[in-house]
């Protein structure tokens, strides 16, 4: 079977996202029929991820001008997986001063440089408060 790709889901063409105001014909993406350097792209597809993107539209029944794999909101907002409370997660392995830290802190995290996952939840969670409290402004989007 022979599956040609149009250019809306070329990796040839350039695409931008926009308010359905701003769109021409009110969609959410305008696709120009060319890239962005001109340069063209190709792109190798094995024969079994072919095979599947091909099920994958006959499935959906996706026309030429259709986004491949669209993106649908959350029903909610995302929730935090939350640690089980074990016990205490021990100390870290010790610094080049010798220094150990309890897991679980941000200062585990930020001075030993632990990673695990309750240092990780600690800091997630000291993060999470600072946004909710509008303590960080995040970065401004970038011009495009």
């Amino acid at each position: 079977m022979t599956w040609t790709c149009p250019a809306a889901s070329s990796p040839s063409a350039a695409r931008s996202s926009r308010s359905p105001l701003e769109h021409p014909s009110r969609g959410q993406f305008l696709v120009k029929d060319y890239p962005k350097d001109k340069e063209y792209r190709r792109l190798k597809l094995s024969a079994q991820i072919t095979a599947k993107i091909v099920a994958h539209v006959r499935a959906r029944r996706l026309g030429p001008d259709d986004l491949l794999f669209s993106y649908r909101a959350p029903d909610g907002p995302a929730s935090r997986r939350r640690l089980a409370v074990v016990g205490p997660a021990g100390l870290t392995d010790p610094d080049a001063n010798g220094r150990r830290y309890r897991h679980g802190t941000l200062t585990a995290y930020n001075a030993a440089r632990c990673r695990c996952e309750h240092c990780r939840g600690a800091y997630a969670t000291y993060r999470a408060a600072r946004r909710s409290a509008d303590k960080d402004s995040p970065r401004a989007r970038r011009a495009s």
